[in-house]
């Protein structure tokens, strides 16, 4: 399917009252799918294959501080908090899902998973967490 074709199909879902419209790999709602879209001058005619998929997850990873992280200026401990804001599935640093409670959501892997399977900062100075 297109990007486009896509939205499409999100829009559908909202109409038949789905409680979300997260769609691919990395769950990307209808709003944030539009937002990254705009941004990275996406046409909508693109296949939303693995390799769009991709790098619009490192375009939203670059917005909660990916860079800033990389470089020293915030802590793992931050950047996760950061990165649980934009996946509901991930846990922040409390264990739970940033969007724990709304009755939808919550954190699929444990915080030590995720803390085990993200690099240290290829720059800058060692984290204090």
């Amino acid at each position: 399917m297109s990007v486009d074709e896509v939205m499409r199909l999100q829009g559908q879902m909202r109409g038949a009252g789905s409680p979300s419209t997260a769609v691919g790999a990395y769950q990307f709602l209808n709003k944030t799918l539009s937002r990254l879209k705009t941004e990275m001058g996406v046409s909508g005619d693109e296949k939303f294959d693995t390799a769009l998929q991709d790098r619009m997850a490192v375009a939203l990873m670059k917005g909660r501080g990916y860079d800033d992280w990389q470089e020293g200026k915030i802590t793992r401990k931050q950047f996760v908090d950061r990165l649980a804001m934009e996946w509901a599935g991930l846990p922040n640093t409390s264990g739970k899902s940033h969007y724990h409670g709304d009755g939808l959501n919550r954190a699929t892997i444990q915080l030590r998973e995720l803390l085990g399977v993200m690099p240290k900062p290829e720059k800058g100075q060692p984290e204090a967490d």
